[in-house]
């Protein structure tokens, strides 16, 4: 072991001979150690008064902490309780006092227009049995001939008459039948009247079946 003590720098960790005053490898100054120990006050010292004094300046330190605790815990509470309640209730809405009532003339009554008559249709005055288009009073079929269409024709011819109900009818369905204008021969040979009525007008038509 040498008699010159070894330092070791502060900052680059690495040691140096204790002659110098500051590290050769990084420049660092040296500092000195003092060389006395430090001083122990009274209260850091076990079983001295000022260490009981101290011990109990502690408790009573800690006791006036857990006080103001409390306090602190009391408030929050108590404002957090008056916040919930609620705000205080104002004065009273008044309600608006409705307008007067002003009497006002009833509105004028709507006076209904009066429902047409209907124009009734015009009279049937006369009707004719027609084949082709053309008129005809007696015409002749044979025993077996095909069914032959009638027509007819009302007047006045208007649009109120143009589809009324026509009634035909044969005097001897067992020599020629009729119905809706068709004359159909039955088997039987003679004379037979054929009849078409319209309300109250008829017109006759007389057929030989041979």
């Amino acid at each position: 072991m040498g008699i010159i003590p070894k330092i070791t720098c502060r900052n680059c960790q690495k040691q140096f001979s204790g002659l110098m005053n500051k590290c050769p490898h990084c420049g660092t100054r040296r500092v000195r150690e003092p060389g006395r120990a430090p001083v122990t006050t009274a209260s850091k010292s076990p079983g001295t008064a000022a260490a009981a004094r101290l011990e109990n300046n502690n408790k009573w330190q800690l006791l006036f902490g857990v006080i103001i605790l409390c306090v602190i815990l009391l408030a929050v509470v108590t404002l957090i309780i008056i916040s919930s309640s609620g705000e205080p209730e104002g004065p009273p809405i008044e309600s608006p006092t409705p307008p007067a009532f002003e009497e006002t003339e009833p509105p004028p009554t709507e006076t209904p227009e009066p429902t047409p008559i209907p124009t009734p249709p015009p009279q049937i005055t006369s009707i004719e049995i027609t084949y082709g288009g053309e008129r005809i009073e007696e015409f002749a079929m044979g025993v077996n001939d095909p069914p032959l269409t009638l027509g007819r024709n009302i007047y006045p011819i208007t649009e109120e008459v143009k589809g009324p109900e026509v009634i035909w009818k044969s005097s001897n369905e067992s020599i020629l039948t009729v119905e809706n204008g068709v004359v159909s021969t039955a088997g039987e040979k003679g004379w037979v009247t054929v009849s078409a009525t319209c309300g109250a007008v008829t017109a006759t038509c007389k057929v030989l079946v041979w």
